[in-house]
């Protein structure tokens, strides 16, 4: 089994819930899955994951997770600007700005 040594902490509305400090690949997959399922109307929750599958470079993961949350709340413009960066990093310039943009209307 794959291991990474790194230490995951799982926050759920603000508060600590639980920390690991080795995990396997396969239960970062899991835990996405597992929130999306007990918080699926909770912005921070796909925003959260977002930001997850983007430091894993699950590029098309992240954005669908931050769109989401923009779809929540429309006016998450922590979310706009990470799905800009994303794009700006990975995909097209012309969504990157649409999105920094955005963010930065709302700010």
């Amino acid at each position: 089994m794959d291991y990474t040594r790194n230490t995951l902490q799982i926050w759920v509305a603000g508060k600590f819930v639980f920390c690991i400090g080795v995990f396997s690949k396969d239960f970062i997959t899991l835990i996405p899955l597992y929130f999306q399922k007990v918080c699926p109307e909770n912005a921070k929750i796909h925003y959260n994951i977002g930001t997850l599958y983007g430091s894993g470079l699950n590029v098309d993961d992240a954005i669908d997770s931050y769109m989401k949350a923009i779809d929540l709340h429309p006016k998450y413009y922590q979310a706009m600007n990470n799905l800009g960066n994303l794009y700006k990093d990975n995909i097209s310039n012309e969504k990157a700005e649409f999105w920094l943009r955005k963010a930065l209307d709302i700010k």
